[in-house]
């Protein structure tokens, strides 16, 4: 059904439910795509502090999306990963409407306090998506 799909992953307890749903749709020969995006406008208040906090957030993106393809191999499955700095909701968009997915699969939380219910970031890729969007609750 799908050909080419495109995971949003943050580590959090959501994303990971949204990876294994993305998973198991690719095992029909969808191509997937997991993506970490660095929100550095979460730490603009700390100049100082940006090039260690960037560091460290950098090293994080770069673990979960090597956890992500390590889950996707023991499905059997190849991914691509791509680490993007900017606001997530914008990155997660324009990653879509560059890479030509045909859906988006998400957490219905990440890992910020923000959101209560369902994230800020879901609600403004699912109004902006040039795709589908896939909303995993946990």
């Amino acid at each position: 059904m799908y050909t080419h799909i495109l995971i949003a992953t943050d580590g959090s307890f959501h994303a990971k439910r949204a990876e294994d749903r993305a998973l198991e749709l690719a095992k029909g020969g969808a191509g997937v795509t997991g993506l970490y995006v660095i929100d550095r406008a979460r730490y603009q208040w700390a100049e100082e502090l940006m090039q260690d906090i960037y560091r460290k957030t950098r090293a994080e993106g770069e673990a979960v999306l090597s956890a992500f393809r390590e889950k996707a191999q023991r499905h059997g499955l190849e991914v691509e990963t791509k680490l993007r700095e900017g606001t997530p909701s914008e990155e997660i968009i324009r990653e879509a409407r560059e890479g030509g997915y045909d859906l988006i699969v998400l957490g219905s939380r990440g890992t910020t306090p923000e959101a209560l219910a369902l994230g800020s970031v879901v609600q403004r890729v699912v109004r902006r998506a040039p795709c589908d969007v896939l909303v995993v609750r946990g």
